[in-house]
């Protein structure tokens, strides 16, 4: 496993043998991995992410290279909605 720069100084991607990303360290931390089960929440207004239109209960299935902060893609348990979503909306 390796460590791979992200545009944000304080998060990092956990990359595996195939070049694969498979972890997010934030803060020095790996605070999320591949298939990790995850609470989805809205913003104040109700907002998650294209593909996502209600919170509940998801898996990251995905984690992917970006320029922004939409790290994690997450199929939903209840609905099977997919969206790439960022780690503020995000809890264990």
């Amino acid at each position: 496993m390796t460590v791979e720069n992200t545009g944000f100084s304080n998060i990092k991607l956990v990359v595996d043998e195939f070049n694969i990303p498979v972890a997010v360290q934030i803060d020095g931390t790996v605070k999320y991995r591949l298939y990790d089960n995850v609470t989805v929440k809205g913003d104040i207004m109700g907002y998650i992410c294209p593909g996502i239109t209600v919170e509940g209960q998801g898996r990251i299935v995905e984690i992917r290279r970006d320029d922004t902060d939409h790290f994690f893609g997450v199929l939903m348990n209840n609905n099977g909605q997919f969206g790439f979503v960022k780690e503020a909306r995000l809890s264990k």
